[in-house]
């Protein structure tokens, strides 16, 4: 199994759930697969550090790694993926149909750049907004918990 490299405490980031999302990380570029290893680290981080929020659960949707909480579901799944369209961009991807990218908007207006509903995109070669990030990351981990208020 590929233990990842990220600025992340070893501790907090356990090893890959299965060959399977160890493989999709390894499909990503370096600098994506550096990105997107920082962000998994971070999700693995809030998930651990944050008061109420589920177990996390990580494998594969539509061939991409995602995380969702599980017992109790408390977020929305959270997926990572290079965004296509455009090169040395990355994507925290939502479900497009929750309220997660309106939440974000309301705390980060200047937020870095998203798309739609869906995303907030990354660049590769750029340090990562960790405070955005951070704050995108924690409605999606919490946005179960948010709505039962």
């Amino acid at each position: 199994m590929v233990q990842p490299t990220t600025a992340v405490e070893p501790s907090v980031t356990p090893p890959f759930a299965s060959d399977q999302v160890a493989d999709a990380f390894s499909r990503f570029n370096g600098a994506e697969r550096a990105t997107l290893l920082a962000v998994r680290g971070l999700i693995h981080e809030l998930a651990t550090e944050t008061p109420g929020v589920g177990t996390l659960e990580e494998s594969l949707k539509w061939g991409s790694p995602s995380y969702v909480t599980v017992s109790p579901r408390t977020g929305t799944p959270i997926r990572l993926d290079r965004h296509n369209s455009d090169e040395n961009t990355v994507g925290v991807y939502v479900h497009c149909q929750s309220r997660v990218m309106e939440q974000f908007k309301l705390v980060h207006p200047s937020s870095p750049r998203t798309l739609g509903a869906r995303a907030l995109l990354l660049h590769t070669d750029k340090a990562l907004p960790v405070e955005a990030l951070s704050d995108f990351l924690l409605i999606a981990l919490t946005y179960r918990l948010r709505a039962r208020r």
